[in-house]
């Protein structure tokens, strides 16, 4: 119809269509017509037709790259694009073939686009390779009866399959990429560090979502408050050598690994260990990578050993004084009262008065016998010696409960085999010491049960009041030497033997102290 329209017209013209050539195939041709007049003739139509089915072929297959980029580009599945790539080879080809695209998988191939169908068994493939030359999948081609590909199919499928190859390895690297990402974020989330990224003056660009469980704050808090963000929560008193160093690493040479105090979202100082991993240059400007994780239980840990240990220094004088002053008073006179009254009894004239005599020697050597033991039994009371852990409690909880008005019941249990190690029985027998001076200074209680039970591997006890109790969550009042130190010095006792203090509390609801300290092969 457009050719009879232009040659009715007077026109030469030119147009592309496809016409089918011998052995059935489909050809693309390009008709340039033009109109041929001679005198006594009617006019006629001069045709030149050139075959130009491989540039079609290229343009359809140009076409199909672009949707194709376009569609990895747009974060497509990679089903959907590869099942696009075959429908465009479909067109291409001969009539009735059909391309299907199957990936490989740890050298295995596994479903990808475009099945072939089980009706189709006549198939021809070519493998997908990626750059490094790695099979990725296979391109393959099936037709309804048994054929090999022509020649302008052959090239059609192997710039497909590179295109493929192409497709295949751009979207793997975005899920590795992808992959990595999630994986960084995870440690970067999960890790008790908190990461951060700084500019050189101090404006927070990035610092991980972790940060709010160290300091309260959300990262978004942080960085949208800029430099003040991060060295307006610094304390005074370290802000100086803060600054100072962080300077210096934009300056050559320095380094950035300290413990300073930064102010927590609640409004307490918290401690922090902060340091540098990496500086780098970009956008002009300069940048520091790093890390810094809350330390405030160790600080604290270390001031309370601190403590401690003045505490012990302090402890130790004093009860050196008093067992000095003691020995002098009441101990030394008893004894120099005794070798006066021997003496005495050397002098005597009879034997009446020298009976008298002993007598008051005798009473003044028991009264001085009595001092001994009051001072040895201050120092360590020697029913823990001689008769054991379980003795010991029962007579230090009897005495406790006389003096204090409180019911105490004590339970033990396979305390009957052989001792346990010195130093075990002393660290129960101090903890028990402890906590139930703190029911007399804190709790209130009117009844205290004590638990003592030894097993197979270890021995635990547990102590526990119906007193007025605390809240564990509120932050403790710093210790001093003078108060505040006897929970931590429970926990020293039990950790210096390899075990554990719990304490457990709620207001109105008493509180119960429990400890296990391990027995191995060596301590059994």
């Amino acid at each position: 119809a457009f050719t009879q329209a232009e040659a009715a017209s007077g026109r030469d013209h030119v147009q592309e269509y496809r016409m089918l050539a011998a052995g059935g195939r489909v050809v693309w041709v390009r008709d340039s017509a033009s109109l041929v007049r001679e005198p006594g003739r009617p006019p006629r139509l001069r045709c030149l037709y050139v075959d130009i089915t491989e540039r079609k072929r290229t343009e359809a297959l140009l076409a199909g790259e672009k949707v194709l980029l376009e569609m990895i580009a747009a974060g497509e599945p990679l089903s959907n694009a590869l099942d696009v790539l075959c429908r465009t080879v479909e067109v291409l080809g001969e009539a009735g073939m059909r391309c299907a695209v199957l990936l490989v998988d740890g050298g295995r191939p596994r479903e990808g686009a475009s099945a072939l169908g089980p009706e189709r068994q006549p198939c021809w493939s070519v493998p997908v390779l990626g750059v490094a030359g790695v099979p990725l999948a296979t391109f393959a081609m099936s037709y309804p009866e048994p054929h090999l590909p022509g020649e302008g199919d052959r090239r059609v499928i192997e710039r497909a399959a590179r295109l493929a190859g192409v497709a295949i390895e751009r979207v793997r690297a975005e899920e590795a990429l992808r992959a990595s990402e999630q994986r960084y974020r995870m440690l970067v989330t999960n890790i008790p560090a908190v990461a951060w990224l700084l500019d050189r003056d101090g404006n927070a660009l990035f610092i991980s979502p972790n940060t709010e469980r160290v300091c309260g704050y959300t990262a978004d808090e942080i960085c949208r408050r800029g430099a003040e963000g991060w060295f307006g929560r610094v304390h005074p008193d370290d802000l100086p050598l803060v600054r100072r160093q962080f300077d210096a690493l934009f300056e050559g040479g320095g380094t950035f690994d300290l413990e300073y105090r930064t102010l927590h979202k609640s409004g307490r100082w918290i401690w922090v260990h902060d340091r540098a991993v990496a500086t780098y240059e970009g956008h002009g400007t300069s940048y520091v990578y790093g890390l810094y994780s809350d330390i405030t239980d160790r600080k604290n840990a270390e001031e309370i050993r601190a403590l401690l240990l003045n505490q012990v220094i302090t402890v130790q004088e004093e009860e050196r004084r008093r067992i000095a002053r003691e020995l002098h008073d009441e101990t030394a006179q008893s004894l120099a009262s005794l070798l006066l009254g021997l003496s005495a009894l050397g002098e005597a004239r009879t034997v009446k008065a020298a009976r008298g005599q002993a007598r008051d020697l005798h009473q003044v050597a028991t009264r001085a016998l009595a001092e001994v033991r009051r001072l040895a039994w201050g120092l360590r009371p020697s029913v823990l010696d001689d008769l054991g852990l379980a003795a010991a409690l029962q007579r230090y909880t009897e005495d406790f409960g006389r003096t204090r008005g409180v019911v105490v019941e004590v339970e033990t249990a396979g305390l009957d085999e052989d001792r346990m190690p010195a130093a075990v029985e002393i660290a129960l027998y101090r903890i028990l010491q402890e906590a139930l001076s703190n029911v007399a200074r804190h709790a209130g209680a009117g009844r205290v049960g004590v638990r003592l039970r030894r097993r197979a591997a270890s021995v635990a006890m547990v102590v526990e009041d119906d007193g007025r109790g605390f809240d564990p969550r509120t932050p403790p009042t710093p210790p001093t030497a003078a108060r505040g130190l006897g929970i931590h010095t429970m926990r020293e006792r039990a950790a210096v033997l390899r075990g554990a203090l719990t304490i457990d509390s709620e207001p109105g609801r008493g509180t119960r102290v429990a400890v296990e300290i391990p027995l191995g092969p060596e301590r059994a």
